[in-house]
């Protein structure tokens, strides 16, 4: 993967950083969407993020507004309010005045439609990942920019509203091993007896990627004992005393505090990766002219999001900032 690499600093240090005072933003664009906002889809992992990035920036009165949609239907009624079951997936979303599209459920999902929109002007500018560059990341020979606002950490949940029968510090070589359907029960890794039940977030997820890339395993690897599941959704994990599922931090703790659901492992595994917001390339490895105010030049000059209001609401949401345990800095385009 080649990366723009220039010696900077974030537009303000993280001793500089306050508390973001705000009220949640709605899921979805809570205003009528205009033919000249910048349309943001994909990720579960940075979804609130993005909400919260759209209400903050709209607040500026930008020439430009921010629409970022979730990757599975909201269906709560309080602000930032996560799908609640039944989980609504790939529903019609109208993203611009007379312009529908299906929702699109996870980063390469949103990755995939950014680059199908050949449309002009495009429906999508934008796409959340929480997956870095991969092989294909192009439109025609032109790579795909990858602009890092913020650093996850993953870990591995268990449930936390019944007694688990999982271990609390699996290895990687464990986890490998009980995604394999090698290790099948608990037991055998210093959990009480019962049956592992291994969850793997939806094909295209960022989470499931990266989770794998972790554990030195693909797709190919998982053994018939896997289910997949939506990702961070804890009712898969809850009231099952043998599930295990990777989950992100930040989003263990918003925009709800899911400690009574799931409890997450704070010894073995840790995984740390930047997430993304994805655009076009114009040319020079550069952000288009129109997207710059809110995502910088993706050479130097970073806008909006790589702020200290934007990287305010990083930490607010329990993310870290950039560079943290990756080389990913804020605002710096990486592309393959």
């Amino acid at each position: 993967m080649r990366k723009v690499v220039k010696l900077a600093a974030l537009v303000a240090s993280a001793a500089a950083l306050t508390t973001a005072m705000i009220t949640p933003a709605s899921a979805d664009p809570p205003q009528a969407v205009a033919a000249t906002d910048i349309t943001a889809v994909g990720s579960d992992t940075i979804e609130f993020l993005g909400n919260n990035f759209a209400a903050l920036y709209n607040a500026t009165s930008p020439a430009k507004k921010f629409d970022s949609w979730n990757a599975t239907k909201p269906t709560g009624t309080g602000p930032n309010d996560p799908a609640i079951q039944p989980l609504v997936i790939h529903d019609s979303i109208t993203v611009k005045p007379g312009v529908s599209i299906q929702r699109s459920n996870g980063s390469s999902e949103g990755i995939a439609d950014l680059k199908a929109d050949t449309a002009n002007p495009a429906k999508i500018d934008l796409a959340r990942s929480s997956r870095k560059p991969q092989t294909g990341d192009t439109i025609g020979t032109n790579p795909l920019l990858f602009i890092p606002v913020a650093e996850d950490e993953v870990r591995y949940a268990l449930s936390n509203a019944v007694a688990s029968h999982g271990a609390p510090a699996l290895t990687n070589a464990q986890l490998a091993s009980i995604y394999k359907c090698q290790t099948t029960n608990w037991n055998q890794v210093g959990g009480s007896a019962g049956t592992i039940q291994p969850k793997i977030p939806q094909a295209g997820s960022g989470t499931r990627s990266f989770f794998e890339s972790q554990l030195g395993i693909t797709d190919a690897d998982l053994g018939a004992c896997v289910a997949t599941v939506q990702e961070h959704d804890p009712t898969q994990i809850a009231n099952n005393a043998d599930a295990v599922a990777p989950f992100s931090k930040a989003r263990s703790t918003f925009p709800t505090n899911l400690s009574t659901q799931i409890k997450l492992n704070t010894t073995g595994f840790v995984g740390f990766r930047p997430v993304y917001l994805v655009t076009r390339n114009a040319g020079n490895f550069s952000v288009p002219t129109a997207l710059q105010p809110l995502l910088g030049d993706g050479t130097g000059v970073n806008g909006w999001v790589c702020s200290t209001a934007g990287q305010n609401e990083v930490t607010r949401e329990g993310f870290g900032l950039l560079p943290g345990h990756t080389s990913s800095v804020c605002g710096f385009a990486e592309h393959i």
